[in-house]
């Protein structure tokens, strides 16, 4: 049940980052684009038995989150900034998240393995 309140929850929020200026499309992408976020965190934050999975979930849910703040990040200082400037931001900050993710979901499955009692 947790991982549906995270999938609708990011996914509103989606759409409230890209609908503002993208119009229908943009409301459809930033519900898509949410609620696939959402369903990442939902299915990191409901693991219980440590497995392999736990790190491509964190690295696929990053790899979405990543180009938003490559975007971001890149951008925001810069009074003008053309399409092909802000697609190489998106792609660099996905990779990036991506990479954090994997790092990210290693560690916490090393930390899952050791709480588990040995039978």
């Amino acid at each position: 049940m947790k991982r549906v309140f995270w999938t609708i929850g990011v996914g509103l929020v989606g759409v409230f980052i890209c609908g503002h200026a993208g119009g229908r499309v943009g409301l459809i992408i930033g519900l898509i684009w949410g609620a696939c976020i959402g369903s990442g965190f939902g299915a990191i934050f409901t693991q219980t038995m440590p497995t392999k999975r736990l790190v491509v979930y964190w690295a696929v849910t990053l790899m979405l989150v990543g180009p938003f703040f490559g975007v971001v990040v890149y951008a925001a200082p810069r009074p003008y900034v053309s399409t092909a400037q802000l697609a190489v931001a998106g792609v660099v900050g996905g990779l990036l998240g991506g990479l954090l993710g994997v790092l990210v979901g290693a560690l916490q499955l090393s930390h899952l393995r050791r709480r588990l009692p040995s039978g």
